[in-house]
């Protein structure tokens, strides 16, 4: 398979293109409790957090600092917090809020204890069956992004979470488009 260059349009000229490599850890961010980080990217962090009323795991997203003055970047980081807003779906990772805080901007999305379908696909066969339920989750997210004129424009393994419990949700919308007449 060729590799996929999607992302790298998206760094706009001047920019490193290598991750931060030891992002500092905040202990909060907007009102969100910061337990550990999840992972980071060329554009953005992740960390686990806990939701101020719920105390559930939250997942925060944050645009690094080093995008901050790039409006295009911002505005691609906005988009992505106003889309999932749109697509509140059982098959689509929910969104809990956005803003900014004092490092940035930030949205805070459900927590998906599980693995990617690309490390699912990895660790052991899955049946027929299986995979066909899988297809089928997806297809009803991309079904309801779709009837809200949202093109996800990032769909792969990587972007596909299967949790605990076998519930396939789709995530990452950090390219994702909305259908304009």
């Amino acid at each position: 398979m060729a590799e996929d260059n999607t992302h790298k349009q998206f760094i706009p000229p001047g920019i490193p293109k290598n991750p931060i490599v030891n992002p500092v850890i905040p202990k909060s961010i907007g009102p969100y409790k910061i337990e550990s980080l999840l992972d980071k990217g060329g554009m953005s962090i992740l960390y686990l957090a806990t939701h101020p009323n719920t105390k559930e795991p939250t997942t925060i997203k944050v645009l690094s600092e080093r995008f901050l003055d790039y409006p295009e970047a911002v505005q691609r980081f906005l988009n992505e917090a106003e889309i999932i807003a749109m697509t509140d779906h059982p098959n689509i990772v929910k969104l809990y809020g956005h803003g900014e805080w004092t490092g940035g901007l930030y949205i805070a999305m459900e927590f998906i204890q599980g693995i990617s379908l690309r490390q699912a696909i990895l660790q052991s066969p899955i049946s027929l069956k299986r995979a066909l339920e899988i297809i089928i989750d997806i297809g009803y997210a991309l079904c309801h992004m779709h009837t809200h004129g949202v093109i996800h424009r990032d769909l792969k393994p990587e972007n596909v979470l299967i949790n605990e419990t076998g519930q396939v949700k789709v995530i990452d919308f950090g390219i994702a488009q909305l259908l304009t007449e």
